[in-house]
């Protein structure tokens, strides 16, 4: 994936001068997909339950441009993490309200940087537990947009993300049915995602 990543990266930089020359848009809406890397910190202080730090997922971006250099948008992303416990998978997923400063107006590439704020979840199902965790969350970070064709562009990110855990909504399975525990974390948490798609201008 971070191959890919690079190998895109490389691919914008050396199209820019080809594509430099069209025309801007007129466009003030985007809408995109993107192939989503994401890693999360070390968990370290639960050695019991190893988390695979790695994971793959889809993300969306919806934004709309206040002017030529403000964007705003909403971008959310997901990605299952597996565990050392048999059968069990924590799908983490959450998502932003970001502003993004572009930089280069009406050129075809466009970095850009950004920073939002929004909401994460954590759930992990089995027979024996259900496991939902939710907290408020910070993201930054940087990206580019690439005119490719008529309303397409290639997009790249990447994105540090920091949340806060309170607490866990633990469900168990025993003999009465299940029965809910409520885990006190109180806990921050960070991770990271690279982010590679494609962006429609309808």
């Amino acid at each position: 994936m971070q191959r890919a990543v690079g190998a895109l990266a490389l691919a914008a930089l050396v199209s820019v001068p080809a594509l430099a020359a069209e025309p801007a848009r007129a466009s003030r809406w985007v809408v995109g997909l993107d192939a989503v890397a994401s890693t999360l910190n070390a968990n370290d202080k639960q050695p019991e339950v190893r988390l695979d730090e790695r994971a793959n997922g889809p993300g969306l971006q919806v934004g709309w441009l206040l002017k030529p250099t403000l964007m705003l948008r909403v971008a959310g992303a997901a990605a299952d993490h597996g565990t050392s416990l048999a059968g069990t998978n924590l799908r983490v997923g959450g998502g932003t309200f970001d502003a993004v400063w572009l930089m280069r107006d009406r050129q075809a590439f466009r970095p850009y940087l950004f920073a939002g704020a929004g909401g994460y979840q954590v759930t992990a199902t089995n027979e024996a537990l259900v496991y939902e965790i939710s907290g408020p969350g910070l993201a930054f970070g940087a990206g580019w947009f690439l005119r490719a064709k008529g309303n397409l562009s290639l997009h790249g990110e990447l994105r540090v993300e920091s949340v806060r855990w309170p607490a866990a909504d633990v469900t168990l399975a025993g003999p009465d049915g299940p029965e809910p525990v409520a885990e006190l974390l109180d806990r921050d948490g960070w991770g990271s995602k690279v982010m590679v798609g494609l962006a429609w201008w309808p």
